[in-house]
């Protein structure tokens, strides 16, 4: 993200929706824990969260952190997002997402939801896109317990696997099982 220009802007209300960002870029100079997530809902424009200070975003493992609205996107650059936490019966336990996610030299890690540790991508129009991120540590917990790094859920599964693999797969293969004892779950691997 060096080549994109950022303003600092501290972000004290974290019950805030963003829906008609003024800026297009934030920079993040200090860790934050949210109290409740930010809704990103304006269709108009990518709201750009950056950390030139590699801070982290941390939900205190008591709430999500983003929610993104269809139509509306988010861009994560080179900042840690942690400790986010979905309530029973809500989607990623960091960030729910029905727009556009991007997310480049990114850490999602120790967050949790019943589908969706890290995020939920959901919806006809969702679209999330991993470049050199570390996913990491991330649970999907009972009583759903399903994608424990990321959830999917709509027609993009394979958009999603060429974005992960870095090219168009020439196959993929599926599993349906309780492979882990520790995960009562059909398709927990360990």
């Amino acid at each position: 993200y060096t080549n994109r220009a950022f303003c600092h802007i501290k972000m004290e209300n974290h019950g805030l929706a963003i829906a008609d960002a003024t800026v297009k870029a934030i920079d993040i100079t200090a860790d934050i824990t949210f109290s409740a997530p930010i809704e990103i809902t304006d269709t108009t424009r990518t709201v750009t969260i950056g950390s030139s200070a590699q801070a982290t975003l941390s939900g205190g493992e008591k709430t999500q952190l983003f929610t993104i609205a269809e139509g509306a996107s988010l861009e994560l650059f080179a900042i840690t997002i942690a400790d986010g936490f979905a309530d029973v019966g809500e989607c990623g336990g960091a960030i729910n997402n029905k727009g556009t996610l991007l997310a480049v030299d990114a850490t999602m890690t120790r967050n949790v939801a019943d589908s969706g540790g890290a995020v939920c991508n959901s919806g006809a129009s969702a679209s999330f896109e991993v470049y050199a991120c570390s996913l990491s540590n991330n649970e999907a917990s009972a009583p759903t317990a399903q994608g424990g790094v990321v959830f999917n859920q709509g027609a993009h599964h394979a958009d999603i696997l060429q974005t992960l693999a870095g090219a168009r797969p020439t196959s993929v293969y599926g599993c349906v099982g309780n492979l882990d004892a520790r995960r009562p779950c059909d398709g927990a691997y360990s």
